[in-house]
C-alpha cells in the first residue's frame, strides 16, 4: 500500500475481504472501490469490469476470511488475463495449506511465473501456529520486491521469528496433523449447525461462519463468559453471523456442547 499508492490512483477491495487491507489504505489516505459481493461471492467479471489503468492494486484473500469463499486456478487466470499488467493482484493465501489439496484451488506459483503483475501473501499465523510472531511473506516478481524493500524497515523481522519459521518449515508432520485435526473439527461443527438448522458458509480453512438469525452480541458475550472466545461479524455488515476458529478436539466439544 505505501508503495503503490498514488493521488489518482485506487485499490480493489472486497466486499467481506480482510478487514487489514481497508484499515491500512483509508491509514495511507488510498483511495479505494468495494468490489460488491451479494451473493457471498466474489465474481471474477465484476471485478474486471471495476478494474481500469488507474488500479494499482486488487486484493483478494482466496479462501475468503470470514465468508469462506473462494476463487478457483482458472478464475484467478481469467482475472490476470483481462486486467492491466500495470494492475497487481494481491492474492492473500493465508489459509493456502488447508485449502491447497481442493482440486480447483489455484496453483498461484505456477500463475506467478506467468504473470509478473501478481503477488502471492502467505503467513506462518495459521497452520504453522506462530500468529504471536507475526511472521509471513511475499512470493513475487523481483522488479516489485526490489520496491517493496525500498519502504519497508530494515529490522521488520525479528529473529527469534526468522528462526521459528523456519524450524516450522521443516515439522511437516505437524502440519499433516493440523490438517487432519481441522478436517475432523470443520465435520462435526458443520453436524452441529445442521442439527440446529443453522445455515453456514462451506470454509476451505480452519474457521466456520454460522448465521444464529438474531444479533449475535448475546450469543458472542454468553459465550466469552463461558471461556469461550468467537469473532462477532457485525463489523462486516454481518451482524447476525459469527466465525468459529477450529481448535482441538477438546476445544472443539466444548463449543459445540
Amino acid at each position: 500500500i505505501q508503495t503503490f499508492n498514488r493521488p489518482e490512483n485506487y485499490f480493489l477491495i472486497p466486499q467481506y475481504g480482510f478487514s487489514a487491507y481497508k484499515i491500512n489504505s483509508k491509514a495511507h489516505n488510498a483511495n479505494i472501490k468495494i468490489i460488491p459481493t451479494p451473493n457471498f461471492r466474489l465474481e471474477v467479471e465484476q471485478i474486471i469490469s471495476l478494474t481500469n489503468k488507474n488500479t494499482a492494486l486488487i486484493f483478494i484473500d482466496n479462501p475468503n476470511n470470514p465468508i469462506g469463499h473462494y476463487l478457483k486456478h482458472q478464475e484467478i487466470e481469467y482475472i490476470l488475463k483481462n486486467i492491466p499488467s500495470t494492475t497487481l493482484l494481491i492474492l492473500d493465501e493465508a489459509y493456502y495449506e488447508y485449502a491447497k489439496d481442493t482440486s480447483d484451488y489455484p496453483n498461484s506459483l505456477a500463475l506467478q511465473t506467468k504473470y509478473p503483475n501478481l503477488v502471492i501473501l502467505r503467513t506462518f499465523s495459521k497452520i504453522y501456529g506462530l500468529a504471536g510472531l507475526r511472521i509471513g511473506y511475499a512470493i513475487a516478481d523481483q522488479t516489485i520486491i526490489e520496491l517493496l524493500n525500498r519502504v519497508r524497515f530494515p529490522f521488520n523481522v525479528a529473529s527469534l521469528s526468522l528462526a521459528a519459521a523456519n524450524a516450522a518449515l521443516d515439522d511437516q508432520e505437524f502440519v499433516k496433523k493440523s490438517i487432519a485435526i481441522n478436517k475432523v473439527g470443520l465435520l462435526n461443527y458443520q453436524a452441529c449447525f445442521e442439527q440446529l438448522k443453522l445455515d453456514i458458509f462451506p470454509s476451505l480453512g480452519n474457521f466456520i461462519t454460522v448465521d444464529l438469525k438474531q444479533n449475535s452480541n448475546d450469543f458472542f458475550n454468553f459465550m466469552l463468559n463461558s471461556g469461550i472466545i468467537l469473532r462477532p461479524l457485525t463489523a462486516y455488515q454481518l451482524p447476525n453471523h459469527i466465525r468459529v476458529s477450529i481448535g482441538t478436539d477438546r476445544q472443539n466439544t466444548k463449543v459445540i456442547e
